[in-house]
């Protein structure tokens, strides 16, 4: 019989157009946000597990940070939704986005999404559940006019900074773990004759 397919790698995600709202540009994985208020979401659709990547981050600690929320109910210049301010976009979520919430701001910062239990953790600490129900996004923020600040997401497409814990997937580029082919079995030449 012929060997199973290769597995194929998850392709590298890009943001989705419809649900990213505020002045910002993208250039291959920097994210840069070029006005106040911006969100720059990655759809986690159809995904499930634990799913790993990391990221740098530039400029003031408030124009370049992560989270992960639902889909937004307000659309226009708007960052995370903070709980209560105007400029939020309304997407239930959990945010990091200083030292406090164990933001490195000048090194690598890992993130861990695990979509069955609804969590998300960054560079290891406790599990942060994320609030609400329906599709969950990865969002890219500026929350402030002292931008402009930039974002650049290591997917898995380059070697990671950290360790990425066993039972997690890299969000891309990693096929899936092949399964081993089943042997074939063989029959033992007959004995020579004597």
């Amino acid at each position: 019989p012929a060997p199973p397919p290769a597995p194929t790698a998850v392709p590298m995600p890009t943001y989705d157009t419809s649900e990213s709202m505020g002045a910002f540009s993208v250039d291959g994985n920097t994210v840069t946000c070029t006005n106040a208020f911006c969100s720059v979401l990655y759809s986690l659709a159809n995904r499930t597990g634990k799913v790993y990547m990391e990221y740098t981050r530039t400029g003031h600690f408030v124009a370049s940070y992560v989270g992960v929320q639902r889909a937004p109910t307000k659309h226009g210049a708007y960052h995370d939704d903070d709980g209560g301010h105007d400029n939020g976009n309304g997407g239930k979520g959990v945010a990091f986005w200083r030292d406090g919430d164990g933001v490195e701001l000048d090194g690598v910062n890992s993130l861990l999404i695990d979509l069955d239990a609804q969590t998300a953790s960054l560079n290891g600490q406790e599990a942060k559940s994320i609030p609400g129900s329906g599709d969950l996004y990865l969002g890219v923020y500026d929350g402030t006019f002292a931008g402009p600040g930039s974002v650049t997401l290591n997917w898995g497409q380059e070697a990671f900074g950290k360790s990425k814990p066993s039972d997690a997937a890299a969000w891309c580029c990693e096929p899936a773990p092949a399964e081993a082919p089943t042997p074939v079995p063989t029959s033992a030449p007959p004995p020579a004759p004597t």
